[in-house]
């Protein structure tokens, strides 16, 4: 099952490929950023039990764009630059997920910070393998036409 931990890793991994010159800060930080740079989060959507063996997955991945001065241009070039890194699907661990949209909002007090926001979906199996003894020699006795 992919947890949320291997998501931002993921998407983290991704970012920092695509902007190598950008630093990527988490929750835990809160001085010293050094701008422009990305803070990211992970926010779960839901997890709903389609079956026994089968469980559904909704997050999101928070992208905040910190700027001294927000200049609009250099930010659509970066919304450009994710929705072409987070195009369709996206590799987290050995699987491939979905992405459901890429999209932009201003927030902040003045609204006036840019935050992106790639919400994914996929099914996990979470079926328990069953540690039973197979069958090593199977004896069927029959009656014989006479």
């Amino acid at each position: 099952m992919i947890e949320l931990l291997e998501v931002k890793k993921s998407c983290n991994r991704a970012l920092k490929d695509a902007f190598q010159e950008l630093k990527i800060y988490g929750v835990e930080v809160r001085e010293g950023l050094k701008q422009p740079c990305f803070y990211t989060e992970i926010v779960p959507y839901s997890l709903v039990y389609e079956s026994i063996n089968l469980v559904k997955q909704k997050c999101g991945f928070k992208i905040t764009l910190l700027e001294k001065t927000p200049n609009e241009e250099f930010q659509l070039s970066v919304f450009e630059k994710i929705r072409k890194v987070f195009h369709l699907k996206v590799r987290i661990k050995e699987k491939l997920v979905t992405v459901d949209s890429v999209e932009f909002d201003y927030i902040g007090a003045e609204n006036n910070i840019f935050q992106i926001t790639v919400h994914f979906q996929w099914f996990d199996s979470i079926a328990v393998e069953k540690k039973e003894e197979t069958v090593k020699e199977l004896i069927v006795r029959g009656v014989e036409n006479e």
